[in-house]
């Protein structure tokens, strides 16, 4: 279900020619097309980010597709207030939101000008965490462990942040997280979905993550001030025990510039999207620890538990 509000912003979903309010941030138009065009591509599916001269800036299209043809069209206004997608009958509704909330989302928030980072925030007890790391780093099985032991994850892989009346603050986000079969296994969590499945069969691309979703028992707040940073580096399997050591400058520099949101359309090389201020008023306000998980499941909960502590300290 598409909720009302995402990362701070309201968002009216229509379908196809219903008419829209004028009091919300994003008009969210979803027309479904049953003739969306051929693609040959090698792969399985594909994703390709084009910029599109308009008036009044650039549209940004995000396409997707699967076995040779376009699945989804999502076209973003130069401002980012409106997005109009067009998506093939058999793409599900899960999928189309997902898509949405996430790469989509990066996009507005990119054209609204509001920094945002690559990034899971989890909130428990009062403490709001934001944990970065590059891919592979072990974000998903932290947040999934840390969901276990009550926290609450407010948005998984993208965190909208801004300063309000002087402290820095993250914001509800796409409330799922993602996890490799190996990893569902360990927790012991059944009958989770798959992304990217068809609502007909005989259609369904496997990318091979499942969707874990929050505890329904489970409430992020809207908005909440930034405890700490947590910066993953990569898991070891020399490592008996989760290292949690204060970051460095530099360190926080790197990571923050490394996992800010950047324009999709910017060449490579363009430099960092992220605002100098932003950097600076989250590594004067939270605590930020360079994290090392080690690269077995077995060890998840422990760490899981030895975080939490460190936030309760």
């Amino acid at each position: 279900m598409m909720p009302t509000s995402i990362n701070g912003l309201s968002v009216e979903r229509v379908d196809g020619d219903t008419p829209a309010r004028a009091d919300r941030d994003i008009l969210w138009r979803v027309i479904r097309d049953d003739d969306l065009p051929c693609e040959p591509h090698d792969g399985v599916s594909f994703l390709r980010v084009e910029g599109e001269a308009a008036p009044g800036g650039i549209v940004t299209h995000h396409v997707f597709g699967t076995q040779g043809r376009v699945r989804c069209r999502f076209s973003v206004s130069p401002d980012g207030r409106e997005v109009v997608t067009r998506v093939a009958p058999q793409v599900a509704e899960c999928d189309v939101v997902g898509l949405f909330c996430e790469p989509v989302m990066r996009t507005i928030l990119v054209r609204r000008g509001l920094p945002s980072l690559h990034a899971a925030a989890l909130s428990r007890d009062g403490s709001t965490i934001v944990v970065m790391g590059h891919k592979g780093a072990g974000k998903s099985t932290l947040s999934a462990a840390l969901q276990q032991l009550g926290w609450s994850v407010v948005a998984d892989d993208l965190v909208r942040v801004a300063a309000i009346d002087g402290v820095w603050h993250c914001f509800a986000g796409h409330r799922q997280t993602k996890l490799t079969p190996a990893a569902v296994a360990h927790f012991g969590a059944q009958g989770l979905s798959t992304r990217w499945r068809s609502a007909t069969e005989g259609d369904e691309t496997d990318d091979g993550k499942l969707l874990l979703p929050p505890d329904p028992d489970s409430v992020a707040p809207p908005v909440s001030p930034v405890t700490a940073l947590l910066i993953l580096g990569p898991r070891r399997r020399d490592l008996a025990e989760v290292e949690c050591v204060p970051a460095t400058a530099i360190e926080v520099m790197r990571a923050m510039l490394d996992n800010g949101t950047p324009d999709p359309l910017a060449p490579a090389g363009a430099p960092p999207s992220l605002d100098p201020g932003v950097i600076s008023g989250l590594a004067g306000q939270a605590r930020i620890y360079r994290v090392t998980l080690p690269d077995r499941l077995a060890n998840l909960a422990e760490s899981a538990r030895k975080i939490t502590a460190l936030m309760g300290s």
